[in-house]
């Protein structure tokens, strides 16, 4: 019996091993498969841009290297409905305090913000945080700290060894404080809003716009006039004198300035306090290729128009800055958005949109200045019954991207708009739209093969500089401008002739130019006594992998392959305007940690100015000899403006989140 009670207990151990076996054998399945599952998900999220970043961030919070906000938070604030916008952690290198900027800033915030501080906080700190048992907040800077998301945290969480307690608020109520309190030191430091009594005196007719060339003491239009030179004929600053250049300086009148994401901001020119501030709330969900960015505001009458990233145009009263209409240009859950800095023209205020990277259907459309309404619509993508229709095969129309985020100019005497239209989609691969793909900017009048003519300049992001019959769209000039080896040149239409290895492929092309172009969305300049044109150029390559066509889902990345980019080297380029033929070329100083690589300004005076990584500069317009140079402290990815105040002349321009002016 004993031996019977050991074979039965030696034969249950056996099968209690080999039931632990099979355990582990299932485990270890289970655990791979979700390894698998794991892995595919991260190779698929690392491939679609809006996912990749947040794998990226999920990555340095794994690693530590993101300590500011715990797990709950990080992910709720990377969740596709969120408020906040952390992908310039990964694309620009930023800090998460210095990412993380208030989502509550809107006028009624800062209503809402200064009852709850009367009610919760002003015990302490004083009606309007002037001080009093504690310290006074509208000082321009804090003890413990002055980023939003610091702030944040020490209304949220109280300040150890201190006075000050939790708050016990929930979120959005803390960051209505701080939109109040923002408001408090700006008015501190003197950034007061105007009252009705002071309001800032605005009136810009049509033929104001329409004389601007020969009234070089405002800047009333995006390039200063309709025919986009970026020419100041101001002679004050000169090739003897631009070393002196200095800030501050004391200056009059009002200057208007756009901010990410849709806000906008009137500056005193004389002191640099703000006069009054203009926002709005953006939704989270928004399809965006390239950061919250805008591009500037048009001027008419006593209205601001300004395009949003919610794809709505917005007239602001001038004066005071309260908002007078707002109009739907596009939807935006099917990927559009506004970048651009609206065009306004007689009665009409033109914009066009973003999205291309989308699978949108491009366009640019008109509206009364006055009402808001639409007058007209143009389609860039062309739809059945539409002219160049066939140059898209199948559907592909519907989806072909066309963007128009780059302003426009305007002839007077002819009466006709150009504006630029970006790329098509999907973006690099052409596979399922064969075709012309139509229609996918400087007006200057020159002597082309002897024969005078009124031309469109147009130095394109592919690597060629064209020159164009602005009135017949007449070819007359194509050149290299960069390095460029996807074409053996243009025909005699100007159409280019491919070269081999100049497409994507699976195993992946190397081609010069690269993803971010010959020249991109910066500015370029003409100077009419020379007859040259200064292009913000950059020269590097890419390696483009094509893959299979995707399925476009609205609102999601239409790119059908992907890019690997190497190093891009900004430059200036200043060439024979009529000819294409280099004249010279310079390369601004580099400054690594700090971006933008921003558009040009010609002058009477001779000079192209200029910015790079932080660093605006002044060239000899003749023989782009370096004249001056300044350090901003913040990157600079807007263009120089000159106009005159007390009757001298200035540059301006934006480096980081602050304008500067310089004069002598």
């Amino acid at each position: 019996m004993a031996t019977s009670c050991a074979r039965r207990a030696g034969s249950l151990a056996l099968e209690f091993v080999q039931l632990r076996r099979r355990v582990v054998r299932w485990a270890v399945r289970i655990g791979l498969a979700i390894l698998a599952v794991l892995v595919v998900a991260t190779v698929v999220g690392l491939s679609v841009e809006s996912t990749r970043w947040r794998l990226y961030l999920i990555g340095r919070k794994l690693r530590g290297d993101v300590h500011e906000v715990s797990w709950g938070e990080l992910l709720r604030m990377i969740g596709p409905n969120s408020r906040y916008y952390l992908r310039p952690i990964i694309s620009e290198g930023r800090s998460l305090n210095g990412a993380i900027q208030n989502p509550y800033s809107a006028a009624a915030d800062i209503d809402q913000g200064n009852k709850l501080f009367r009610a919760r906080c002003a015990l302490c700190h004083g009606q309007d945080g002037v001080g009093d048992r504690a310290p006074p907040l509208n000082r321009p800077a804090y003890a413990h700290g002055n980023a939003d998301w610091v702030v944040y945290r020490w209304i949220e969480r109280g300040i150890s060894g201190t006075g000050m307690p939790a708050s016990g608020l929930d979120e959005m109520a803390i960051w209505q404080i701080i939109a109040f309190l923002r408001m408090r030191q700006n008015e501190s430091a003197g950034r007061t809003r105007l009252e009705p009594a002071a309001r800032v005196q605005v009136n810009v007719r049509h033929d104001d716009l329409v004389a601007a060339p020969g009234q070089p003491d405002e800047w009333l239009t995006h390039a200063r006039t309709f025919d986009g030179r970026r020419y100041s004929p101001l002679t004050e600053i000169t090739h003897d004198n631009v070393g002196a250049l200095r800030l501050p300086i004391v200056a009059g009148g009002a200057m208007f300035v756009s901010e990410p994401p849709s806000g906008v901001v009137a500056l005193d020119a004389r002191t640099g306090n703000a006069l009054w501030h203009f926002g709005r709330d953006m939704p989270g969900n928004l399809s965006l290729c390239c950061g919250r960015v805008n591009r500037g505001v048009a001027a008419l009458g006593g209205t601001l128009f300004l395009g949003t990233l919610d794809a709505k145009l917005v007239a602001i009263d001038a004066g005071d800055g309260t908002q007078r209409w707002e109009t739907g240009v596009a939807n935006v859950a099917d990927g559009y958005s506004i970048t651009v800095a609206p065009l306004a023209v007689g009665d009409l205020v033109i914009v066009g949109v973003s999205g291309g990277e989308f699978g949108i259907r491009g366009f640019l459309a008109a509206y009364a200045a006055d009402t808001g309404k639409e007058v007209w619509r143009f389609n860039t993508v062309p739809g059945p019954d539409e002219p160049g229709h066939d140059g898209w095969a199948g559907d592909s129309w519907k989806t072909g991207g066309g963007p128009t985020w780059v302003t426009g100019a305007y002839d007077p005497e002819l009466d006709l708009i150009y504006w630029g239209v970006g790329n098509p989609a999907p973006i690099y691969s052409g596979v399922d739209r064969d075709g012309d793909n139509l229609y996918t900017k400087i007006l200057a009048e020159l002597t082309v093969a002897g024969k005078p003519r009124k031309v469109i300049c147009w130095a394109n992001r592919n690597g060629f500089y064209y020159v164009l019959d602005r009135a017949t769209g007449e070819f007359l000039v194509g050149t290299p401008f960069v390095k460029q080896t996807w074409a053996k040149g243009l025909n005699a239409k100007g159409r280019p002739i491919p070269a081999e290895g100049g497409r994507p492929t699976k195993k992946g092309a190397l081609v010069f130019p690269g993803v971010a172009g010959g020249t991109n969305w910066q500015p370029a300049a003409f100077h009419p006594g020379l007859g040259a044109i200064f292009i913000p150029a950059t020269e590097g390559s890419s390696i483009f992998t094509s893959s299979p066509p995707e399925r476009r889902q609205p609102g999601t990345l239409f790119a059908a392959s992907g890019t690997t980019s190497q190093e891009f080297e900004p430059m200036i380029k200043a060439l024979d305007a009529a000819t294409g033929e280099q004249r010279w070329e310079y390369r601004p100083p580099r400054a690594r940690g700090v971006g933008g690589h921003g558009g040009l300004l010609a002058t009477a005076g001779d000079l192209v100015f200029g910015a790079n990584e932080g660093q605006l500069f002044a060239l000899d317009a003749r023989t782009g000899a370096e004249l001056w140079r300044v350090g901003l402290g913040g990157m600079t990815f807007a263009a120089p403006i000159s106009f005159t105040v007390d009757g001298h002349q200035v540059i301006a321009i934006a480096g980081g989140r602050a304008v500067f002016l310089f004069g002598l």
